[in-house]
């Protein structure tokens, strides 16, 4: 009873709401639903009447206007007759100034050329006249002569310094060489004679071979007079020696113990590595003892005492043997110095100093080595630079005897042109060059006359051309031709403008007939299309008709509100229950019926308190009942035990069966929240568990008002607070996409603008919740903004015909 009070409680606003909605409606007459854009199309079409009809009034202007102007637009058709004969003219035009400027460039031009070939007729000399210019020769074979000969004698002077040049040097280095050869003897004259560094070097090593066995015969001497003492001592001992004491064990068992210490310290402060690692290294250690202390038990028991006589005659082989090497070292040293030509051994400081000496004498005889070496190939030097020289004289004599034989062919050449032989040939291409260039002129003066008789005949007859068409035209002949043309090509500019501007004029005329003609027909068109809207509706005006329309929306309003109440209270009572919760609804009071719930949980929680008030009394009772088994009130006290049972067996079954409907109200509760959710949670459910691959099964809203929650496919509860962040705004978009998707549903379908919201979900939730989206394209249309290439590749991979647009360049 509570909890259905509290439901009626929670309704009541909604059904006062519905109630409202209900009366509203009745007002409103019945009309027939308008389309989504009535009121669009109403006015389009008064904007098309009012713009069609200013259209036709302008249509209409510009029909007289032009009209007008055409009557007043006049042709001269003698001057077009001659059009084509005016444009060959035009054309010709600049052709024909070009030539009067040719022609006066022709003159200038023959007057300068004319001036040119006397000048260059003086520079060249007396005797020389057109004849002669053009029988000399100045063929390309003529000059290659003239270029060869020149060439021949600047080689072979050339070649004649080159040799020069070669000689010189040659004789510098024969010099150089010598005086090399010269300083190379002296120097090795200052050093004398010296053994050969073979030699120098095997004295060298006997030196040192000698010094290594004076110092070793020391240090057996040393270790000889050791042993001696060592020998005394051994012989003068007469106790016997103990047997050594084994090796105590207890170190080790100090390190093992250490081990287990260090191990214990590496798990209490988690350094078990390196607790491991000394512990390894002390086990080593107490390894090590342990094997120690046994080898030496062994070796005491084994060997026993040693006999001092034993160390004694070991000490005396040791000092035998020395004395034996020292001798054999003696004889060694002797045979050294005896090859080194001494006749004594030297003390150690003189063998250094001998060391030293031939060390010095490897030096000098390696430096007398390096200088005869070097004599020699100086003195083959000096030989390949006088061969060099002898050579270079050879050459010398060659050059000057070919400049001789160059000399003489340039004076033939000059010989057979009548040119003097004393000319120098450098001058040759320069003559050659006037010569070429005066016949040049000869012949550009000819060509130019004949120019100049061409262009006069061109000009004459463009001007006969020029004064036949202003005949023809009715012109004046009173100025130059030029002037007569141009004054022709203006007037025929201004007749075929004239032209064209009529036959644009009567286009425009027919253009503005057609164009007059088809807005009148649209104008009534869109007058018919009013006129069909209205009497569809029937209204007389547009007012009328934006009225009705106004009153159709608001009955669809109302009679959605209607349908949300009505859903929302069914949420709340179920389906089946709904008409008689309707019912109730009618007659509830709100103030009477929170005080029935204040009664109800009053009484409820008296109930809870009888209860427990016979839990004790019950539990007293056993206590008591121990207490007085032996009493001998007993059978009064077991008629006071059934009388209390038969109150506990009541109390118990109203308990049962307020428990009971308790349990079938919150399994009744359930069932609801599992199987009759909105269907806005319905839809907000589906995408949710398509986002998480199923691990989500249930988005449930209680209807006791506690907190929304998840219930996992599992059967685990969670709440929203409980969620991840990502997991989080997967549920709040799951419920974003089931308003859309129940809003059009029940209403018209609008446009969804996202921007970046799939930024915190990782990848497999991010593709599931790509296809969430193209499954919400289904129902209406979807634009996604966003910065990430993956998410538009996904969105593309589910939805291919998706349209990708790249707005980074605006």
């Amino acid at each position: 009873n509570i909890n259905y009070f509290r439901a009626l409680e929670k309704a009541w606003d909604i059904f006062v709401k519905l109630t409202e909605c209900r009366e509203s409606l009745c007002k409103i007459p019945s009309i027939k639903p308008f389309p989504f854009n009535a009121l669009e199309e109403l006015g389009r079409t008064e904007v098309d009447i009012q713009r069609l009809d200013e259209e036709c009034n302008d249509l209409n202007v510009k029909h007289r206007s032009t009209g007008d102007e055409l009557e007043r637009c006049v042709v001269r058709e003698e001057v077009l007759d001659q059009a084509d004969t005016i444009h060959t003219l035009e054309r010709k035009i600049e052709q024909y100034h070009s030539q009067k400027d040719d022609l006066k460039k022709v003159q200038l031009e023959r007057k300068q050329q004319q001036s040119n070939l006397d000048e260059k007729l003086k520079s060249l000399g007396a005797g020389w006249d057109e004849e002669q210019i053009i029988k000399f020769d100045t063929s390309v074979p003529a000059q290659d002569d003239a270029k060869e000969l020149r060439k021949r004698l600047a080689q072979t002077e050339n070649d004649c310094a080159v040799q020069r040049s070669q000689l010189e040097i040659k004789e510098r280095g024969v010099e150089e060489k010598r005086e090399s050869l010269r300083e190379l003897k002296r120097q090795r004259g200052e050093i004398g004679d010296v053994d050969d560094p073979n030699t120098a070097q095997e004295r060298y090593s006997r030196s040192r071979e000698l010094l290594g066995k004076i110092r070793h015969i020391k240090e057996l001497n040393t270790q000889l007079s050791s042993t001696k003492r060592e020998e005394a001592i051994a012989a003068g001992s007469k106790a016997s020696l103990r047997p050594a004491q084994p090796l105590p064990l207890w170190p080790g068992v100090l390190v093992m113990l250490s081990t287990v210490l260090v191990l214990v310290w590496g798990h209490l402060t988690d350094t078990l590595l390196i607790a491991g690692a000394i512990a390894l290294i002390l086990l080593i250690a107490a390894a090590s003892i342990f094997l120690a202390g046994r080898k030496k038990v062994g070796e005491n028991s084994t060997e026993g005492v040693v006999h001092p006589k034993e160390g004694v005659k070991t000490l005396a082989e040791q000092r035998k043997e020395i004395e034996r090497e020292i001798s054999e070292q003696e004889k060694i040293i002797r045979s050294c110095a005896t090859s080194l030509g001494l006749d004594t051994v030297p003390s150690q400081i003189a063998a250094e100093d001998l060391v030293n000496t031939y060390d010095d004498a490897i030096k000098k005889s390696e430096r007398a080595y390096d200088l005869d070496t070097s004599i020699s190939n100086a003195k083959e030097a000096c030989s390949r630079a006088e061969a060099s020289l002898r050579k270079a004289q050879e050459m010398m004599a060659g050059a000057l005897s070919e400049r001789e034989d160059a000399l003489d062919a340039w004076k033939r050449w000059c010989r057979e042109r009548n040119l003097p032989e004393s000319m120098d040939p450098e001058l040759i291409p320069d003559l050659i060059a006037d010569i070429r260039q005066a016949a040049g002129l000869y012949v550009n003066i000819s060509a130019m006359d004949e120019r100049r008789e061409e262009l006069s005949k061109d000009i004459q007859s463009f001007e006969d051309g020029i004064i036949a068409v202003a005949k023809a035209c009715n012109e004046p002949l009173g100025s130059s031709p030029d002037v007569i043309l141009e004054g022709l090509i203006r007037l025929l500019d201004q007749e075929e403008e004239s032209k064209r501007r009529r036959d644009t004029l009567i286009e425009q005329l027919n253009e503005v007939e057609r164009a007059l003609e088809s807005a009148s027909a649209k104008y009534n068109e869109a007058r018919e299309r009013l006129e069909d809207i209205l009497n569809e509706r029937g209204a007389k005006t547009p007012e009328e008709y934006r009225e009705k329309e106004r009153l159709s929306r608001e009955r669809q309003e109302l009679e959605k509100s209607i349908r949300d109440a009505e859903s929302e209270i069914k949420r709340i009572s179920g389906e089946e229950g709904y008409h008689d919760f309707i019912k109730a609804l009618e007659e509830y009071d709100p103030i009477s019926m929170q005080t029935s719930l204040e009664e109800k949980g009053r009484e409820l929680k008296e109930m809870k308190e009888r209860i427990d008030d016979i839990l004790k009394d019950i539990g007293m009772l056993k206590e008591r009942r121990s207490g007085i088994e032996d009493d001998n009130d007993l059978t009064q006290l077991l008629s006071r035990e059934a009388a209390l049972r038969e109150d506990i067996g009541q109390m118990s079954r109203q308990w049962a069966v307020y428990s009971t409907a308790s349990s079938l109200l919150k399994m009744a509760v359930e069932t609801f929240e599992r199987e009759r959710q909105p269907m806005i949670l319905q839809e907000a459910q589906s995408f949710f568990t398509g986002i998480t691959n199923g691990r989500y099964s249930r988005v449930v809203k209680p209807l006791d008002g506690s907190d929304s929650y998840i219930e996992e496919a599992t059967g685990a509860q969670k709440k929203v607070d409980e969620l991840s962040r990502g997991t989080a705004e997967q549920l709040y978009l799951s419920l974003r996409f089931g308003y859309i998707r129940d809003y059009a549903n029940s209403s018209i379908p609008v446009p969804v603008i996202f921007d970046d919201i799939l930024v915190n979900f990782d990848p497999v939730r991010r593709k599931n919740a790509c296809r969430a989206i193209a499954e919400l394209a289904e129902t209406c249309q979807v634009i996604y903004f966003t910065c990430h290439p993956q998410i538009a590749r996904d969105l593309t991979e589910v939805t291919p015909d998706t349209v990708v647009m790249d707005i980074s360049s605006e």
